[in-house]
């Protein structure tokens, strides 16, 4: 089940997040994230946070700022389940969603491409450890 996240899932979150980036409070204060541009979506199975999707919005695109899947759960297409969540509650006024993904992560990639996404550019030496991010975009059509 997908479900706006609310307060509380913030220690399920966290703990999900601190799985894959030690600094994951740092970057993300969710507090800030009870409000219309930015949201959390959560894929619960059996009320655990198994996967989560963060996104800003802007006046007219979105920004996937992340997803993680916990490893116990992943190859179940929680990560194709979320994104697909998300496009489905994008506000008529979004134009595009941009998103950046280590050139490293293929898998990544590979999904965001079946999605829809398309390479636009890259920021070279963009992560700790001196990988390229690929930034890619979707334009989103209402018809």
């Amino acid at each position: 089940m997908i479900v706006e996240a609310d307060i509380n899932n913030y220690d399920d979150i966290t703990k999900l997040g601190l799985q894959y980036d030690a600094d994951f409070l740092k970057h993300y204060d969710l507090s800030l994230f009870h409000n219309d541009y930015r949201k959390i979506y959560t894929y619960l199975v059996d009320n655990k946070v198994v996967g989560i999707c963060i996104i800003e919005n802007t006046i007219d695109e979105s920004n996937l700022l992340l997803i993680y899947v916990d490893k116990d759960y992943r190859n179940k297409h929680i990560a194709t389940d979320l994104i697909k969540y998300y496009f489905g509650d994008l506000d008529y006024k979004i134009k595009r969603v941009l998103l950046e993904v280590s050139i490293n992560n293929k898998s990544a990639i590979a999904l965001y491409y079946k999605l829809g996404f398309q390479h636009i550019n890259t920021r070279k030496r963009y992560y700790k450890d001196g990988s390229d991010a690929m930034i890619m975009e979707r334009t989103i059509n209402y018809e």
